[in-house]
């Protein structure tokens, strides 16, 4: 594993000052200059670790940043049984994004002051049993995943139209619910979406078509997890380009070891979230990391993703979906 400086240094200060890293690495003496020679051999965590230590595995400089508000707290969506309390500090969260929003600029034109719509699990503050949608800001509406049904697509279809989003994030099999209510019931696309991306679950080359055909606009793929924010997204060729200035990704076996070559787990390591550290992290999902340069000329990890948690499967209209995001 090759690291730089500053890695170097903050990383081994973790396992020397956080007490979860502190129990799991005794006995390993890890410093700046032996962390990389060590890096194989570093404990792998999964989200029950987490879970378990959520205030065992705070940076202790983070503390005094938390008494002056500029810490904050986003949950996981609990999927695998397990919501997980994940802490960022407001200027890591937004450097975490800062590539993939470079990927949103450079290639759709979509910048953060613009009109969106995402959809995600209902609020734990929403009381109304009719409520569909939270106003998030001025700019971003959040629609209740639990509130898409054929039933209530012509009401959402309503929204969507009326905010006048620029561009969606959702989840493909939502967005497949929304595209067959609508053709049932003849109704078309807002014309004010010219992007859609795509996250949450495994999103096929046929799936991304029928989006692309039916909003007219153009989709992108991104996988990532609450914990660490943007793992990889896809290029042009639809090859899922990992964020190395976010995460390191690698992959290990069953064991534990690092998987060079072939499927495995895949684990991460975040290089941003300077408050509540991920490192060597089990995502749970599956894949393999390919080392060439792609047809779309960018080169690095592209990551293959092939399966998720076994708990994560979802019939829709007949097939069978895994989620991948926590």
């Amino acid at each position: 594993m090759q690291l730089n400086q500053d890695q170097k240094r903050f990383f081994s200060e973790c396992y020397n000052s956080i007490e979860l890293y502190q129990d799991l690495s005794r006995n390993m003496r890890i410093t700046e200059q032996n962390i990389e020679e060590l890096w194989d051999d570093l404990p792998i965590l999964d989200k029950t670790d987490i879970v378990n230590n959520q205030d065992r595995i705070i940076y202790p400089p983070a503390i005094a940043k938390n008494l002056n508000g500029t810490l904050h707290e986003v949950y996981t969506s609990g999927t695998t049984g397990e919501c997980l309390q994940v802490t960022w500090s407001y200027g890591d969260a937004r450097r975490s994004l800062s590539s993939l929003w470079a990927v949103r600029k450079q290639r759709f034109d979509i910048a953060p002051p613009e009109r969106m719509c995402f959809f995600r699990a209902s609020s734990r503050s929403c009381n109304s049993e009719k409520a569909i949608f939270e106003k998030v800001s001025e700019t971003q509406i959040a629609i209740y995943k639990e509130s898409v049904t054929l039933e209530s697509s012509s009401r959402i279809h309503n929204l969507i139209s009326s905010f006048s989003p620029v561009w969606m994030i959702v989840q493909p099999s939502i967005i497949q619910i929304i595209i067959s209510a609508w053709k049932e019931k003849g109704l078309k696309p807002p014309k004010s979406i010219k992007y859609i991306e795509c996250t949450g679950e495994m999103l096929s080359v046929p799936e991304k078509r029928e989006i692309e055909d039916f909003f007219g606009c153009q989709v992108m793929d991104q996988y990532g997890t609450m914990e660490v924010n943007s793992i990889a997204c896809s290029c042009e060729c639809g090859k899922m380009h990992v964020m190395d200035s976010n995460v390191i990704v690698e992959v290990v076996d069953k064991h534990g070891k690092t998987h060079r070559e072939g499927e495995g787990e895949i684990c991460v390591t975040s290089l941003t979230n300077r408050s509540m550290p991920f490192i060597r992290y089990k995502t749970g999902d599956h894949g393999r990391l390919v080392s060439k340069t792609c047809s779309c000329g960018r080169r690095g990890s592209i990551l293959e993703l092939s399966y998720g948690r076994v708990n994560d499967k979802l019939i829709v209209d007949g097939r069978e979906k895994y989620l991948y995001i926590v």
